[in-house]
């Protein structure tokens, strides 16, 4: 079961900057239903997995340069709040799965073209809060998101990231995005493969 302790508040943010603008770079589209499968591979026993957990992710379309764009408007002018508000409130266009979890369904699926002719993916969520987080009220409400970054080979296979404790958010003058994670909230991906057809 992937859940928040109590006591994650003592921990400490690690920043990391993503330009999404880098994502823009080819059409998002409908298409069919595009499904991955991988290792998650985690040490820290927070998070409540196994060293190596099996990860399935589905994506039935991607998120349109102007969703893209509103994303970065409603970051800028509402912080992470009304980019929550925004998500809960946007349809579902995909879902990460963890056996013995329940699906975690994402609203933002972005995709650009690597020089090699693989992908660079990114998947925004926003992430579950539990009983005694919401009671505690610790800083870690302020992360209300989980990201999953994939990069792979034009045959589909390659590596990743999930970020499990997350904020967000972007400068007001160039609409850099940064991901804000919380320390040791993540699990490495490997083994990544695309299951289905293109």
């Amino acid at each position: 079961m992937l859940s928040l302790p109590q006591h994650a508040a003592r921990g400490l943010a690690v920043l990391v900057v993503f330009a999404l603008a880098t994502l823009a770079g080819s059409a998002q589209t409908t298409m069919s239903p595009i499904t991955f499968s991988g290792q998650l591979v985690s040490l820290n026993p927070q998070l409540n997995l196994p060293p190596q957990t099996p990860l399935d992710i589905a994506i039935t379309r991607w998120s349109t340069v102007d969703e893209r764009e509103q994303l970065v408007t409603v970051l800028k002018a509402s912080g992470g709040k009304g980019l929550l508000e925004m998500m809960q409130s946007a349809p579902r266009i995909g879902s990460i799965r963890i056996p013995g979890t329940l699906n975690y369904e994402f609203h933002f699926a972005m995709r650009s073209e690597s020089p090699d002719g693989g992908e660079f993916i990114t998947l925004i969520a926003d992430r579950p809060v539990g009983f005694a987080e919401a009671v505690d009220g610790p800083r870690t409400l302020e992360y209300r998101f989980m990201v999953l970054q994939l990069q792979v080979n034009p045959i589909g296979r390659g590596e990743g990231r999930l970020s499990v404790v997350t904020k967000i958010t972007a400068d007001r003058v160039t609409g850099e995005i940064n991901l804000e994670t919380w320390e040791d909230f993540y699990a490495t991906l490997r083994d990544v493969r695309r299951t289905s057809r293109r």
